[in-house]
């Protein structure tokens, strides 16, 4: 009988240690993204991988086939796409309603899920060079421009999309007393206009579409996943790295079977956590030979 192993390892932190606490991690990593901070002269650019500890000052560079998937220590979600320069410019969580978080992309697409409603004593912001977007609790799409066009004196042009909630935005040339606009659900805003900011209202398709394109897959399971062939073929010999290579082929597209125990989902996008104390083992059959597969969930 063949038995392929699927383990989902605990996080293991590349990132240098700080004095300072983590404010999240990188919940799920494709492709090549890259990972310096910028508090600490010391430390050189690293690739960024599932589980790495993110900290205040932390730089994150996606290259064009890169992405991730961010975990708030306050629950909130952040997706960022390819070609994308973002950054956690200040996180001080003295509690959840009262906390100060402040990020920045000087260019691509995020999207944010800000799960935890801020209070009156608090701050949750993002900004661009063309804007800055502050957020009480709601989901949004940035997607902002690498350079302005020719012969311009505006900054980039900045795209803001409000999938559920309320944004108000600010844009580069505005001063602090000079009223925001209030942006609510379904509403688009765009910078770097001749006759300044546009607001259009997408209907719910065209929000789909916008709020899709900016999700990035949680491959978490799928990138912490290892293979163990210790079994035995038919004959009981140890198995051939022909049928080694067969049973990493299952791992791509398995399928387990119905028997599988409950897993609790935390209610947040990208997570996820087991309340199993054992493995379960499915038996499922690949060229007609049966396959045990065993899965473990680590807390």
């Amino acid at each position: 009988m063949k038995t392929v192993y699927f383990v989902l390892l605990g996080s293991v932190c590349s990132q240098a240690a700080f004095a300072s606490p983590p404010v999240g991690k990188a919940v799920s990593v494709s492709g090549k993204v890259l990972l310096r901070n910028e508090l600490d002269q010391n430390v050189k650019m690293t690739v960024l991988k599932a589980g790495d500890s993110l900290l205040e000052g932390s730089i994150i560079n996606t290259e064009s086939g890169g992405t991730a998937k961010l975990l708030m220590t306050d629950k909130s979600i952040v997706d960022i796409g390819p070609s994308t320069l973002f950054k956690i410019d200040e996180y001080k969580l003295k509690s959840v309603s009262d906390r100060k978080v402040g990020m920045s992309m000087d260019y691509g697409k995020i999207r944010a899920a800000v799960n935890s409603p801020v209070g009156k004593g608090g701050k949750f912001t993002i900004r661009t060079k063309a804007a800055t977007m502050g957020v009480r609790g709601t989901e949004l799409v940035i997607s902002t421009d690498v350079d302005a066009p020719k012969d311009s004196k505006q900054p980039p042009k900045t795209q803001v999309t409000v999938i559920h909630g309320l944004v108000e935005v600010r844009d580069a040339k505005t001063t602090t007393t000079s009223a925001p606009v209030m942006l609510k659900t379904g509403a688009q805003l765009t910078t770097a206009v001749d006759a300044g900011p546009k607001v259009v209202n997408l209907n719910s398709t065209e929000l789909k579409q916008v709020q899709q394109s900016a999700i990035q897959k949680d491959a978490t399971f799928i990138q912490s996943i290892a293979i163990e062939n210790n079994s035995k073929d038919g004959s009981g010999n140890t198995p051939t790295s022909a049928s080694a290579s067969a049973l990493s082929a299952v791992s791509d597209s398995f399928k387990a079977g119905s028997n599988i125990p409950a897993v609790n989902d935390l209610g947040l996008p990208g997570t996820f956590s087991g309340n199993m104390d054992r493995p379960f083992r499915p038996v499922e059959t690949f060229l007609g030979l049966p396959i045990t597969l065993g899965v473990t969930f680590k807390k």
